[in-house]
């Protein structure tokens, strides 16, 4: 009976992650908290509180995408099983890029976090390593 329901939740997992989070990263704007770095004299316009809203969310569902995705490996660490493999282009194309854009919504709250430990001109020169280890992270868990 048990076993009944933890595979039901796990599945229900499973379809949070491919039906609900997916789309949402997928067909989500990427400028959500893009003027709130770029100082031009001009002024940002806030786009409300919506985008604020929605930028939250989509932030942590990616972070709940990572958080999924370690258990997953973990799981196949201790039983000694590979991921499905991908065998051309097709298949590697939209996983990558699957990945970089839930690397982008997991790298903003680390950056708010490096810029409360650190300063504004660190995370202008060191964005981009923070970023790619978001990345590479992601990919290492899903595809080892």
């Amino acid at each position: 009976m048990i076993a009944n329901y933890l595979f039901l939740i796990k599945i229900g997992v499973m379809m949070i992650q491919k039906i609900i989070v997916t789309p949402l990263i997928f067909l989500s704007s990427t400028y959500v908290f893009a003027d709130r770095f770029i100082e031009d004299g001009v002024g940002s316009s806030s786009g409300g509180i919506f985008n604020a809203i929605l930028g939250v969310i989509l932030m942590i569902a990616a972070l709940y995408y990572f958080f999924t995705s370690y258990v997953d490996w973990s799981e196949r660490q201790k039983k000694g099983e590979k991921p499905k493999p991908k065998n051309d282009l097709g298949e590697w194309i939209p996983a990558l890029i699957g990945y970089a854009l839930v690397s982008i919504f997991a790298f903003i709250p680390i950056m708010f976090i490096v810029r409360i430990f650190g300063s504004a001109e660190f995370v202008r020169e060191y964005w981009y390593f923070i970023y790619l280890s978001c990345f590479g992270l992601l990919t290492f868990l899903r595809r080892t």
